[in-house]
């Protein structure tokens, strides 16, 4: 009887907790459309997870960019504020997807990926700045 009141008492102090803390968070993946009309709000921040030389060929205008495969990344990532929405890309939604995962166990509130990369982005015809 002792054993079961004790792993109740587990449940309750600990995995209860843990899930009303993802529940209170939002990661998903968006559509073109849906991204866009986040970004064009301003509300959040728009992350470029891809490399500097992927980011030569052009990026979505506001975007911070900071390289998924850089050794700073998870350091940079931390000093971004958790409540702000993050809008986040990479050329083809995978590196992009795995930086909201880690922006989850974080404690990040909302992340959003945008599905198809920035390639799905110029597809759509969407405008991207090119650094000169």
């Amino acid at each position: 009887m002792n054993k079961i009141r004790n792993y109740s008492t587990l449940i309750l102090v600990v995995i209860l907790p843990l899930m009303s803390f993802s529940q209170d968070q939002i990661n998903k993946d968006v559509d073109v459309a849906t991204f866009r009309s986040y970004v064009d709000k301003e509300k959040g921040l728009v992350l470029d997870v891809r490399t500097a030389d992927e980011v030569k060929e052009g990026y979505i205008k506001g975007a911070k960019n900071v390289d998924y495969f850089s050794d700073e990344f998870e350091a940079e990532i931390k000093k971004l504020p958790l409540d702000k929405p993050v809008y986040v890309y990479c050329r083809s939604g995978n590196r992009s997807g795995q930086a909201a995962a880690d922006m989850k166990k974080w404690g990040f509130k909302e992340v959003y990926n945008l599905n198809g990369g920035i390639t799905a982005w110029q597809e759509k015809g969407n405008k991207m700045v090119v650094p000169k």
